[in-house]
């Protein structure tokens, strides 16, 4: 069975990266614009994916020609690797460094400047420290490489319950709002991020708890933002928290720098 999860965009013949959501009408079927066009891996641009459409059972989705790992993938992109489990991302998460963590991070930031931050895997030398990988230390064999769980907030609304708990390396081009809210049943006060859409409607794609942590941001600012975080499940939606709510890791940066 495909990987649902793998990708969340995909890149055309031109080089252009686009997301799955923007690709995609209400019911969940493909826009006739990309229908007649091959479409590659969104990081390498070389290996070419395809499409399946929303049914009763499964959202639409993206996937490897065929099933990773696949070496069509370019010798230094991460999709050549399965995506890791949850035991897998925990595991890395709890053990790593902030500074580790932060490459994650920042790796994600990097892809939404369009910057070449890809490390060579096929390096010795190299690969175990590659931003997107996660590599066992105590072996050696490339075999057990998997991919680090990156995902755009503008298509927070895919994930499901198989995804609850996941540490995932959420990212997108965005408006960000700092607020202080009152809590319904006490007096307690509380700072949220309000993470919303750059585009026409301007909606609100997640409000993220802060505690009280506060955040500098201008209002109606696009920023590239990322952070480490898990879904949790809220009434039918999905709501972002930190992985780590005392230690927040987070990302936020001026698209013009």
């Amino acid at each position: 069975m495909a990987n649902t999860k793998e990708y969340d965009s995909f890149k055309t013949q031109d080089g252009i990266v686009i997301y799955l959501y923007q690709a995609i009408n209400a019911n969940g079927e493909w826009n006739n614009l990309y229908a007649k066009h091959p479409i590659f891996c969104p990081e390498c641009g070389v290996a070419p994916l395809k499409f399946t459409s929303k049914t009763s059972s499964h959202c639409a989705y993206l996937s490897s020609m065929p099933i990773p790992p696949n070496t069509e993938h370019s010798d230094d992109c991460s999709h050549r690797y399965r995506t890791i489990g949850k035991r897998g991302a925990k595991e890395f998460y709890d053990n790593c460094t902030d500074d580790q963590a932060t490459d994650k991070i920042n790796a994600c930031i990097n892809l939404l400047k369009r910057r070449n931050f890809i490390m060579a895997i096929g390096d010795a030398d190299t690969y175990p420290h590659h931003p997107k990988l996660y590599v066992p230390q105590n072996c050696n064999s490339k075999v057990e490489n998997r991919r680090l769980r990156t995902w755009s907030f503008y298509s927070i609304y895919k994930l499901d319950e198989e995804d609850m708990g996941i540490p995932i390396v959420f990212y997108g081009n965005v408006f960000l709002s700092f607020e202080r809210v009152k809590s319904k049943t006490s007096d307690f006060e509380f700072n949220v991020l309000k993470v919303i859409s750059i585009y026409n409607n301007r909606h609100q794609l997640q409000s993220i708890f802060l505690g009280q942590q506060e955040i500098d941001v201008e209002e109606n600012h696009p920023y590239l933002f990322s952070m480490l975080g898990i879904i949790e499940k809220n009434g039918k939606y999905n709501n972002v928290k930190f992985y780590n709510q005392y230690h927040p890791l987070f990302r936020i940066e001026d698209p013009d720098d």
